[in-house]
């Protein structure tokens, strides 16, 4: 009997191939079978069966294919376990009956589903026709119901430029997240797709520094320890470089190859924050050397204080007083006394 089977190759594109098999095959038999077919290694290779509404992983080696009701025409998802969009991946498959496999055509599968499977199916005219005239058509590229991700995040993923392109004209979203915490600069990042990456950083939509449930963009292309995306990233003019995700910078978590270029790029922004604090010391200190009132306003006059000596009457004495003059007030006091200071003076000359 023949059976189909559905994976995703190394460049993200939705394969389907048939495979003859017969029912007295182990499942051990069947995963050796599929793994020459697809090139997926068995130690990373999982196989779905998919059903209506319904999907069943064969991880019973030992059994046969007629234990688990495999029958001509079945659909079986090959997994890749390592595929970081596995989930994902197999999460499309279970949304179809094993029917829809054999056939291609969308026609019969309703709204998003038909959205998705001319996507991957690149079918732009089409999917420009089905959405023309809808009142719905935002909702449909930008809902996330489906499998978790929408029209732009699958875009993203298969690399489509052109599809990607018409999405955002028909009013995709680029801020949305997946169900799973992903956005489309760091789906494309993740997939190494520079120009898919250079299309998203392009937007006028785009925040450069969000962060979601993987970090930010700058994280994700620390991790896989690439320059091209780093630089890349580097040159966006709002690219902060300096936030931390689950408490780690960029820097903790970049590996050999970016590690060096983030801390320059570090160093430079720290240079830069030195610089316009001491730019604005010296306009502080350029303000206070102003030649005006209010900077250089005179001081006020020191208060004199101190003992002298007053001639009697007769000129026979000399009389000991205190004196003080207070520039700033205009006026003379005179005391008998020191301890008489300020409260008991013998009278007041004002000098103004």
């Amino acid at each position: 009997m023949k059976i189909i089977i559905r994976f995703y190759n190394e460049w993200g594109i939705l394969n389907v191939e048939q495979l003859k098999i017969s029912s007295k095959y182990k499942i051990s038999e069947l995963y050796d079978q599929v793994s020459n077919l697809t090139g997926i290694d068995q130690n990373h290779l999982k196989l779905i069966l998919i059903q209506t509404n319904n999907k069943i992983v064969l991880d019973e080696l030992n059994l046969y294919i007629c234990d688990y009701e495999i029958q001509q025409g079945s659909a079986i998802f090959a997994q890749k376990t390592t595929d970081p969009f596995s989930d994902m991946a197999s999460s499309f498959s279970s949304q179809f009956d094993p029917s829809q496999f054999l056939d291609t055509s969308a026609n019969s599968i309703p709204e998003q589903e038909t959205l998705f499977q001319l996507i991957k199916l690149s079918q732009l005219s089409d999917l420009e026709l089905y959405l023309e005239d809808r009142n719905d058509a935002i909702q449909l590229i930008n809902g996330i119901e489906l499998t978790g991700w929408n029209a732009l995040h699958l875009a993203t993923f298969l690399g489509n430029e052109k599809m990607y392109l018409w999405l955002i004209s028909s009013g995709g979203d680029i801020s949305i997240l997946s169900k799973d915490g992903w956005n489309c600069l760091q789906i494309a990042i993740w997939q190494t797709n520079i120009k898919m990456a250079n299309l998203i950083i392009g937007s006028n939509q785009i925040n450069i520094n969000q962060i979601t449930t993987k970090g930010t963009a700058l994280h994700i292309a620390a991790q896989i320890d690439d320059p091209e995306f780093i630089e890349l990233l580097l040159k966006h003019p709002k690219i902060d470089i300096s936030i931390t995700f689950q408490g780690k910078s960029v820097v903790d978590i970049a590996g050999e190859r970016t590690k060096n270029l983030l801390q320059k790029e570090l160093l430079i922004l720290k240079n830069k924050q030195f610089d316009i604090i001491n730019s604005f010391r010296q306009s502080i200190c350029t303000f206070y050397s102003l030649n005006s009132f209010f900077t250089n306003r005179p001081q006020k006059p020191p208060i004199i204080k101190g003992n002298a000596k007053i001639v009697s009457y007769f000129k026979l004495l000399l009389i000991d007083n205190y004196l003080i003059c207070d520039p700033d007030s205009g006026a003379l006091a005179r005391y008998k006394t020191p301890s008489q200071y300020p409260f008991n003076p013998k009278y007041f000359i004002y000098i103004f």
